[in-house]
């Protein structure tokens, strides 16, 4: 992990990636190149845990979980201008450590392409909501058929590599936002899942693990 990584030291405060005044919140991660990353946050007694995505242009991106698989609790966004921004809002510190590196090239070459993610898709948007969408090779995000609710919008590549870009729009579906956007991820920790979509709107974040259908 002690690789410099030229992009992000422009925005560093001091020796390691921080958000520096103002109302933001204060984050310090250790500098890494661009990957994915199992991080860790918090007392030894109340231990959280999480995702740190580190893209080649300089942009990342912190989700931290919950303690006993609670589930996202909040993302954490590095903007260009060197300022994290929270969401849900927070103005706490936070300091993270890196458990290991996660983008494993075998694992994620399988879906870095655009195309290899088109097919059709199911995933749970709320207690007991279901709903499906079919991504085409071009990153067209479109509605699908099981029920009320549509999915709608763009995918376009992201970095690290298996890290895309999501602007989505929804139509009947309960307790969701007409619209989000954030990150789709060809993710290496996933199992049964294709990938995860990683989205906020009006201060809230939602986590959506998508299964082929």
């Amino acid at each position: 992990m002690k690789q410099r990584f030229p992009a992000l030291a422009a925005a560093l405060c001091g020796l390691a990636l921080a958000a520096c005044g103002g109302d933001d919140p204060h984050v310090t991660v250790p500098e890494a190149p661009a990957g994915i990353y199992l991080v860790t946050t918090g007392s030894e007694d109340a231990l959280s845990s999480g995702h740190y995505y580190v893209g080649e242009d300089g942009s990342a991106t912190l989700a931290i979980e919950g303690t006993a698989g609670a589930g996202l609790m909040r993302l954490f966004k590095h903007a260009a201008d060197g300022h994290w921004r929270a969401v849900p809002p927070a103005q706490e510190d936070l300091r993270v450590s890196f458990l290991e590196r996660r983008d494993d090239a075998v694992v994620i070459t399988t879906l870095a392409a655009l195309a290899a993610l088109a097919g059709h898709y199911v995933t749970a948007i709320g207690p007991g909501a279901v709903a499906d969408f079919s991504i085409a090779a071009d990153g067209r995000v479109l509605a699908g058929s099981s029920g009320a609710c549509s999915i709608t919008g763009k995918i376009v590549p992201g970095s690290p590599a298996g890290v895309f870009r999501a602007t989505l729009a929804t139509s009947q579906c309960a307790g969701v936002p007409a619209r989000l956007s954030g990150l789709l991820i060809s993710h290496p920790d996933a199992v049964a899942q294709a990938f995860r979509l990683l989205l906020d709107a009006d201060g809230s974040v939602y986590d959506w693990w998508a299964y082929t259908d």
